[in-house]
Order: C-alpha cells, then sequence, then structure tokens
C-alpha cells in the first residue's frame, strides 16, 4: 500500500499530551491518526472512544507523589477502617 504525507497544524502542547496518550496506550500517533481516519469512513461517523487509564493520567500520578511524600514525612492521619466515613465527613 503506497502512503501520502499528510501535515496539519495544531497546538503544541495539545500534540505532546497526544504523543503521550497515544505511548500509555501503546500507539504511534500515526497509527492512532489512521485508524480515525479508517473507522470514520467506514462507519461514516466519529466512531470510537479510546481512554487510558485514568490511574495513570499525569494529574492523578502527581496527586500519588504527594500523597506518598506526606506518608514518608509522617505527615498522615491513622484511621481505622470502620471509622473512615465519619472522618471523610468531617474533613
Amino acid at each position: 500500500m503506497t502512503t501520502k504525507l499528510m501535515t496539519l497544524r495544531i497546538d503544541e502542547n495539545l500534540k505532546e499530551e497526544f504523543d503521550v496518550f497515544c505511548n500509555e496506550v501503546g500507539l504511534t500517533t500515526t497509527s492512532a491518526i489512521t485508524m480515525f481516519v479508517k473507522a470514520t469512513l467506514r462507519e461514516s461517523r466519529i466512531p470510537f472512544e479510546i481512554s487510558a487509564d485514568p490511574f495513570y493520567h499525569k494529574k492523578n500520578l502527581k496527586a500519588l507523589d504527594e500523597s506518598i511524600a506526606e506518608l514518608e514525612k509522617g505527615e498522615f492521619t491513622d484511621v481505622p477502617l470502620k471509622d473512615f466515613d465519619a472522618f471523610i465527613e468531617s474533613l
């Protein structure tokens, strides 16, 4: 199959985030765009949603790193499981 170069303009940050996302789900940027184009033409609509595991989203990983740092510094509250709901409500 012959391929053709396709050039598009996109915000630099958006492209960087998309590259990271594609890597997280095991795709190259080119393969993700090719999948999108083929599915769009086959289904005559915007065809699908691909999502990464939200656990690995950079915001969640940052929060986890902050929580681990607090834990390592001893800056945490030890709450028995039976009291957890009341503790959350008190926050």
